[in-house]
Parts: structure tokens; sequence; C-alpha cells
């Protein structure tokens, strides 16, 4: 969401909310106090601040409010400036170890991702690929809640508050229990390291300590994330064309490894000559694929075999769609924040999927294919929304080697 520019009309500290005049068309917008930033300065009469507009129970108002500094040694704060993937950045906001390791104090840490499994409505197995190789790491859980607080650090629906033992944020993690309460994350403020915040506990509203005290803390509670208000964002009109992106779909995915080896074997030009690709090593693997994908451009027979049987294999996909709609599935995509559908591609076989396909929804209704992306990274990305309810794409599948986004 789009920051705006302000001024503080009022504030009143004892009952925690105020009023903001818009730079843009001077309206006077609500907000609560528990929307405020731990980085903003000083909520003055007068101060100016940036802000996100937001909803909560159908009304308008500021969310992530952020006041400038000014006077004395603070005047060269400024918010919180992520840096690097946003994989990184609930790391960088926040002390939460989701594995167990050992710091350079001889502290030993626990992750918390076996607790917050244990307390959802899903199965603990739900949260991990079950073709995983060594230890079990709730590699989807870890994703899911790395990208759930980007989404919600984008629509600013992290809260804030301050009590005499300091201050405290909360987001809802989306998730629910057995009995289909929502789970809150609680962290409190940092004294040591780099991030202002350092994680306290997941909490159920009431229920225990911890959530007894997230609803003394925080009213209203923070809302979950949404992904997509427009239906058309989640189900495919199969009677709307979609259009593959050959160039980069053949020459990015035969880069980046994206194909099966079968597959590029088999519809490798006729002069070039094949390798064992298990046998390599990562910068060899590199180096061949790269000179794979520039035999293959350059060779238009061969390209024009490649791109019929992605066709092809896109052609059955909207045929399984027209068959049954929840073929395709809607996913959350971090790196670009936004939505798109994911469509199974077998192409190797035709009743085995090997890759999802990333579509886009144009301004016309019909559908750019703009990427293949492996089964990993798409069942990833979808768990961001929903549990994906499919035939196709599952949890038992081999996770990547590489990183989501």
């Amino acid at each position: 969401m789009d920051r705006k520019t302000g001024k503080i009309k009022f504030f009143d500290k004892g009952k925690n909310w105020g009023f903001i005049i818009n730079d843009e068309d001077s309206s006077e917008v609500y907000f609560h106090g528990n929307q405020v930033s731990p980085d903003s300065g000083p909520l003055a009469d007068g101060s100016a601040v940036e802000f996100v507009i937001g909803e909560h129970k159908g009304r308008t108002q500021a969310q992530n409010v952020v006041a400038e500094r000014s006077g004395g040694a603070e005047d060269d704060s400024k918010p919180l400036a992520f840096h690097g993937p946003k994989g990184s950045h609930l790391g960088q906001w926040a002390f939460i170890p989701m594995q167990d390791f050992t710091a350079a104090s001889g502290n030993d840490y626990k992750s918390v991702l076996p607790k917050l499994a244990e307390m959802t409505l899903d199965d603990e197995s739900d949260w991990s690929f079950l073709q995983h190789e060594g230890e079990d790491n709730f590699g989807i859980l870890h994703s899911y809640l790395t990208y759930t607080f980007v989404r919600l650090w984008n629509e600013g629906k992290l809260a804030f508050a301050e009590d005499q033992k300091g201050k405290w944020a909360a987001f809802n993690t989306g998730l629910v229990d057995t009995l289909y309460k929502p789970i809150y994350a609680l962290f409190s403020e940092n004294p040591y390291g780099n991030s202002p915040y350092k994680f306290v506990a997941f909490c159920v509203p009431g229920i225990d300590f911890h959530g007894k005290r997230l609803i003394g803390l925080f009213d209203p509670l923070p809302e979950r994330a949404e992904y997509f208000s427009d239906p058309r964002d989640v189900f495919l009109d199969s009677t709307k064309s979609v259009f593959p992106q050959h160039d980069h779909i053949i020459e990015d995915g035969i880069r980046r490894g994206r194909f099966p080896i079968d597959f590029l074997r088999r519809n490798k030009p006729f002069e070039f000559e094949w390798q064992d690709p298990s046998a390599m090593t990562s910068d060899d693997l590199t180096c061949f694929l790269g000179n794979l994908a520039d035999a293959v451009k350059s060779d238009d027979q061969c390209y024009r075999g490649i791109i019929a049987r992605v066709d092809d294999a896109v052609r059955i996909a909207i045929e399984r769609v027209k068959w049954n709609f929840k073929t395709a599935i809607p996913q959350y995509y971090p790196k670009f924040d936004l939505m798109s559908l994911l469509l199974p591609l077998g192409l190797v076989k035709d009743d085995v999927v090997d890759l999802a396909l990333v579509v886009q929804r144009q301004s016309n209704g019909t559908y750019s294919g703009n990427t293949i992306i492996p089964l990993s990274w798409a069942y990833k990305n979808a768990r961001l929304v929903c549990r994906p309810d499919s035939d196709w794409l599952t949890n038992k599948v081999k996770p990547s080697e590489d990183e989501v986004q």
C-alpha cells in the first residue's frame, strides 16, 4: 500500500486515539495508538506523520503511523528500514528463532515453529515437505510465517502498544487452533541486539497468561492479512486465452534449472553434447545450463519443439480447469507483492505434473503465463492464501534447494 503523509490534528494519550489530517485531500483520518510504529517520534499536535490507509470494522483508519522525530540525539533516528530479501524482514524486525541454534554467548535457543505447528488446526505433518531428506524443520511453516509478516507489514496491520513494562507488538498469524480461534504472535521490546522486538509467545485471545496479556494490551486486536478483494483473483476464467511468455519461460527456465532433466535431455538441439548433470558441481551445472539455453535459442527447430510441448501442457491444464475449477490455485507472490494463479504443467508425461505455470490476469480478462516455478515454491506461495485443496499441488514433493523468492 502507498504511504501517505499528514499532520496530527490531536492525539488523546489517555484514550489512546486521535486524528490525522491527510495532506492529499485534507480529510481527517482516525487512528488508534496500537497502530503507531515503535520507531515513531512523539505524537504531538501538528507533528508530521507517515501512515497507511486501512480499514477496521468498516471504518477507515490510519495504520503503521510514524511521526517524525525532532530535537536532541534522536534527530538521526529513522523508522526501521529493511534490507536484503523479503524473507529476512521478520528476522530484522524481531528476534524469533525459527530453528534450533547456539548463540555466540553459548545460550541455546529452540525453534518456535514446533509449538506453533502443534497449536494449529492443521496436522503438524502439513507444515513440512514429506519428501524432505534429513531433519524435519517445518519448512512450509517457516515460509508461511516469514511472508505473512511481509504482507502484514505492507498492509500496515502490525499492532503496537506500551505499558509500564515497556513496548509491545503483535500480529495475526492468520492461523487458527482446533476450535477455529485465531492465533496471534506476541512480541516485547528487545533491549539487546539490532531488532526492536523479541518473540514472546503464540497465543489465543483470553487463553492462558499470554492470551490474557494480549487482550489487555491491544484493542482492537490486529487483523489478519488479506490477499484479494476481487473473486477473479482466485478463479481462472477458462473461456479466456492464456498466452505463455515463451521467451522467458524457456530461456530463463533452462538457465535456472526449472525444467525436468529428462525433458531437457529429450529436447536438446541435435548437435549439443549432453553431459550428466548429477555429476556436476554447482558452478559447472550453471555453466552447462547456460550453454544449453544459448544452444536452444539458436536452434529454431528445437525452440519451436519446446514451445509446442509447453503450449500442449497449458492446453491440458486449461481442460483440467474446465473439469475442476480448483485446478487453478491462487498464490501470493511475495517478491512482487501480487496475486496470481498456478496451473499444472506435465512436460515429460501428460499425467505427471512437473512444474507450475504462474499466470496473471490482464485488464482485458486474458491471462499471461509469466514464468514456471518448482512445485515446492508453488506450494509455499499458495499456502499463504489458504491450504491448497488440490489433486496436483501438495506437500508430497521434494523441496527445491533454492530459496522460495
